[in-house]
């Protein structure tokens, strides 16, 4: 994506502020714990539960490593979508920005994906081959870092982006004692080669 819309999400999600009211647009991440799971010798995959208030079945963020391939899948508990209104349910690609909560670092740049959607409440992102510059690896990073909380804006519509078409969501994350092994090994096993 081009580096304009990546500054012009980031702006909108500076003014976007909390979640709107009426929407419950929080989500708890991992506290159930971070479980990895290696198969081969390069395919490893990390996974987590994702819970919101009143949701009976919760949801799964899953991010995985397969030789050269990288793979990030989002999806909210039942009974959540990643927007209300139901003519965009039909579409079946998305901006989403992702970043950890606060005032952002010095340097410190949003992970910006162009991601297909699913049934109104499954983001997926597929990186063939994508280098040092994954998604996938550099959000593995962000987690190893153990944030309080990423923000996520998902851009809804086509074209010039207005903030009608950009909604907020905050992911809580929690790790418990020995997540920290599990986060850092991914992340070591996705991390690119160095030639």
């Amino acid at each position: 994506m081009k580096p304009i819309i990546a500054c012009a999400l980031a702006g909108a999600l500076s003014l976007s502020g909390d979640a709107q009211a009426g929407a419950d647009q929080r989500f708890s991440v991992g506290a159930g714990g971070w479980l990895l799971e290696r198969f081969e010798s390069d395919v490893v995959i990390l996974r987590t539960g994702v819970t919101a208030y009143g949701s009976r079945r919760p949801g799964l963020l899953l991010l995985s490593c397969a030789g050269t391939e990288r793979r990030l899948r989002l999806t909210l508990p039942q009974g959540r979508a990643l927007h209300q209104n139901t003519v965009l349910e039909e579409q079946a690609f998305r901006s989403v920005l992702i970043r950890a909560a606060g005032r952002p670092l010095p340097g410190q740049t949003p992970l910006l994906a162009g991601m297909s959607l699913e049934k109104g409440r499954i983001l997926t992102l597929l990186e063939p081959d994508p280098g040092p510059a994954s998604v996938v690896t550099r959000l593995a990073a962000l987690l190893s870092a153990r944030p309080a909380a990423l923000d996520m804006l998902t851009h809804d519509g086509t074209g010039v982006i207005g903030l009608r078409q950009l909604t907020p969501y905050v992911l809580t994350l929690s790790f418990g004692a020995h997540d920290g092994m599990a986060l850092d090994h991914f992340a070591s096993a996705c991390a690119p080669a160095r030639r």
